[in-house]
């Protein structure tokens, strides 16, 4: 048995160094470039009293989002979010501040060119997300986001669209 061991073991060191292959070949997506679709108006779509909306502008190197409410004519701030991208992450993160005072932290990347995914943590904890939005960007003007809970069950789907 260890004859085999002994013949075998420089073979397989030998071998594999050639069947492992680096992922390098595969196209990257130009984050900052695809985020930059998102930038305007988006409102929630249906008919409610409620109306939801939110603004995304950039920021220099980073952007930044606004969401309102208007109830029954009256809008209120909901949420400020800055995003930033991290190159070593190959991701964005959003910190996000309540008029409350709370803080939320989300991580955010574009898996296709119409595709973003966006992972609510506790302090950019990456392996336990809370909550979770896949956004696809189904025209310039229309985004369809399904929200999803810790457990990856459904929790809601609404659409956007840009008024702006």
């Amino acid at each position: 048995m260890k004859r085999i061991v002994f013949f075998l073991l420089p073979i397989l060191v030998f071998l594999i160094p050639f069947r492992v292959k680096p992922q390098g070949n595969l196209p990257t997506l130009d984050q900052v470039k695809l985020f930059r679709q998102l930038i305007g108006t988006w409102q929630r779509a249906g008919k409610t009293d409620t109306v939801a909306y939110y603004e995304i502008r950039e920021f220099g190197n980073a952007f930044r989002q606004t969401n309102y409410r208007t109830i029954k004519g009256v809008t209120h701030l909901d949420i400020l979010y800055s995003y930033r991208f991290s190159p070593q992450e190959g991701k964005f993160r959003l910190f996000g501040h309540t008029p409350d005072g709370a803080e939320l932290s989300f991580l955010a990347w574009f898996v296709t060119e119409n595709r973003i995914l966006l992972e609510r943590n506790k302090d950019f904890e990456t392996l336990k997300p809370i909550h979770r939005n896949d956004v696809t960007l189904t025209s310039p003007t229309k985004l369809h986001v399904i929200s999803y809970n810790r457990e990856g069950g459904k929790m809601a789907e609404t659409d956007w669209l840009k008024i702006k």
